[in-house]
């Protein structure tokens, strides 16, 4: 037996995880006992074999329990099994009803078993007519445990399948401050300084703030854009060549605009512009 998990899907498609040695804990923990309890004596309470007519109570109640003894029990097994065949085989998702269908047969034919002894072999349940309807109840019952009960012993929530294609959650969109008003990083076009103000380009459109170039710049990296004059920032992707009219040296933006670009700063530019293409 190996105790590594193991991972089932219900009816529903929820999923639930645990182990051999988990299930052992859970069968004798006073609330799972509570559940079982209920679900013994709603079993008897129904009747759905129909035994109230033809079986004594003292045998009724000892068919049942000896019933949900032998369930249990095969729980266990093929629970086990599965981890046998995980070890082997590799992790994968198990069908929770396989485990419902394979330890209800043995369950079914101890009942039946004990009817027949009980009642001196007077009394012979047949299986299939009632097997898929012994089955259903058993999911049923599963589903609540697994679902709501188990939560209230271990804090074992089920899991539940993650929506499939799920796209990542997008990226937060950066801003700087420019004077006191957040600006995204990725509108910005250019920013020139004009004494104590800064004309702004936003998609197009032109805003003047009272700031200082310095303190704006200060808050973007290489990546973002360059200062190819003291009195101009340019975004990355705004500029586009670099051209020289007599002496002077001026950087093309792809709206048209030309900024001057300094004599000291002439090399730092040329290399950042051919990194940046």
């Amino acid at each position: 037996m190996t105790n590594k998990t193991l991972t089932f899907f219900d009816i529903l498609g929820g999923r639930f995880s645990l182990t051999p040695k988990e299930l052992l804990a859970l069968l004798r923990d006073r609330t799972t006992l509570t559940y079982l309890g209920f679900v013994y004596v709603l079993l008897i309470v129904t009747d759905v074999p129909d035994l109230w007519d033809r079986v004594a109570l003292p045998v009724i109640l000892v068919v049942w329990a000896l019933l949900m003894c032998v369930f249990h029990l095969a729980v266990w097994v093929v629970v086990s099994g599965f981890a046998i065949l995980q070890r082997r085989f590799g992790p994968r998702i198990w069908p929770g009803p396989m485990i419902v269908l394979c330890s209800l047969l043995p369950a079914v034919l101890t009942g039946q078993a004990a009817v027949y002894l009980g009642t001196g072999g007077q009394v012979l349940i047949p299986i299939l007519p009632g097997f898929f309807y012994y089955w259903l109840i058993a999911e049923l019952f599963g589903l609540i445990y697994f679902r709501y009960v188990r939560f209230h012993v271990d804090g074992a929530e089920p899991e539940t399948a993650p929506p499939p294609d799920t796209p990542p959650p997008a990226p937060e969109e950066r801003r700087i401050l420019i004077g006191a008003e957040p600006v995204p990083l990725a509108r910005l076009h250019h920013i020139e300084a004009r004494e104590h103000h800064v004309l702004i380009t936003i998609d197009g459109q032109s805003i003047t703030h009272r700031a200082r170039l310095g303190d704006i710049v200060a808050q973007t990296g290489p990546d973002d854009g360059l200062q190819p004059h003291r009195s101009w920032w340019v975004s990355a992707g705004a500029a586009r060549d670099l051209t020289r009219e007599g002496q002077r040296h001026l950087m093309h933006l792809d709206d048209g605009t030309r900024v001057p670009v300094a004599r000291t700063r002439l090399d730092a530019v040329r290399v950042w512009l051919d990194s940046h293409r």
